[in-house]
């Protein structure tokens, strides 16, 4: 754990509302019930839309068949638990549509009441497009002060990586430095310039996940986050699970003391 956002606002970014992240988004809304509400925003990014091949999975109704998963769950969850969810109905392109989604909320949010505080940005990624979490991961590289989440699973086992910097510097890497090449042979095709072939086909091999699964990354995601709420402390490190072995472990990250002491966490000077 570190110790270094205590007293911090933030803006929670769930890229991708299927599997792991509209049950992410759900259960932390639910959470967040009880949280002051000059404490957070929410945003909501997937340009997808609902399929009945969701439903056994996805946290939607028969009648959302067919909307944009982002529009509808950030209007089911605003009404029903009284907050105010953000929806971006785009897939992302690029590390700068994640930074204008960052900097625009201010003015989206009426943000007068931050009292010129800026939000400390929390990137939760929920997505099975590799292009995507290519951004997340520049975005994650270009930022000073950040917190990025990453969930990827297949049909039992998975990963969550807690990657987290603070004035600049790395006090938990992100994925890449668990898989330094996972970029290297995948397809960065944007989800955007995919074709309906290829569309279709990423829904059928979304079957390919359970119910399950995608509870226990969204679980590990979410307890991350109440950390963060609660203490102010955050998990570093990646945590491994096999959800029908009933197996998880976490390999923490610790970083080096001078990278603490840089973002006067042990009390010495900022440098």
């Amino acid at each position: 754990m570190i110790d270094v956002f205590r007293e911090h606002i933030f803006h929670i970014i769930i890229i991708g509302c299927g599997g792991t992240g509209g049950n992410l988004a759900t259960r932390l809304c639910q959470f967040l019930v009880g949280v002051p509400k000059d404490r957070y925003l929410v945003t909501l990014v997937d340009e997808d839309s609902v399929s009945l091949s969701n439903l056994s999975r996805q946290p939607y109704l028969y009648e959302d068949l067919n909307k944009c998963k982002s529009e509808s769950l950030a209007s089911l969850l605003s009404q029903s638990l009284e907050l105010n969810i953000r929806a971006v109905p785009r897939y992302i392109n690029s590390w700068e549509d994640i930074d204008q989604y960052v900097k625009t909320s201010h003015e989206l949010y009426h943000d007068e009441r931050w009292c010129g505080k800026f939000p400390v940005p929390v990137i939760c990624g929920c997505v099975d497009n590799m292009h995507a979490r290519k951004c997340m991961h520049e975005y994650f590289e270009k930022t000073d002060t950040v917190i990025y989440i990453d969930s990827g699973n297949e049909f039992s086992y998975g990963e969550v990586v807690f990657g987290a910097k603070k004035k600049g510097k790395v006090l938990s890497p992100d994925k890449t430095f668990y898989f330094p090449d996972m970029f290297d042979e995948a397809d960065l095709t944007p989800r955007s310039e995919e074709s309906c072939e290829d569309l279709n086909s990423s829904n059928d091999r979304s079957l390919s996940q359970h119910l399950c699964t995608n509870l226990t990354a969204s679980c590990v995601m979410l307890t991350g986050l109440c950390n963060l709420f609660s203490s102010g402390r955050f998990p570093t490190g990646i945590v491994h699970f096999d959800t029908f072995n009933f197996f998880m472990r976490q390999d923490e990250y610790v970083p080096p003391r001078e990278e603490l002491k840089s973002v006067n966490v042990l009390g010495g000077e900022d440098k």
